[in-house]
């Protein structure tokens, strides 16, 4: 995925737990947390300058059991085109 600094990245996750247990996510950036755990599978990113760049977001998933997985992604944070004068 590819996505202009400045520009909110929208990241989700969708999981599913056999025994019906809540489901709590955390994202991170090059292993940087964004968003601590919570029970919350969508997450809004604004890009910043700071971003430009490859990263690799990572979604981690657990059950308070025990169970747990997780999903990496790598995204490319571009500069945004410079206007001609």
């Amino acid at each position: 995925s590819k996505f202009l600094h400045g520009n909110t990245a929208s990241l989700s996750a969708t999981a599913t737990d056999a025994d019906g247990d809540a489901l709590e996510y955390q994202f991170s950036s090059n292993g940087t947390v964004k968003r601590a755990w919570a029970a919350l599978s969508t997450y809004e990113w604004l890009t910043a300058a700071s971003d430009i760049g490859l990263k690799t977001m990572k979604v981690e998933v657990r059950d308070g059991h025990g169970g747990a997985a997780q999903r990496e992604q790598e995204i490319y944070i571009l500069r945004k085109p410079v206007s001609p004068p």
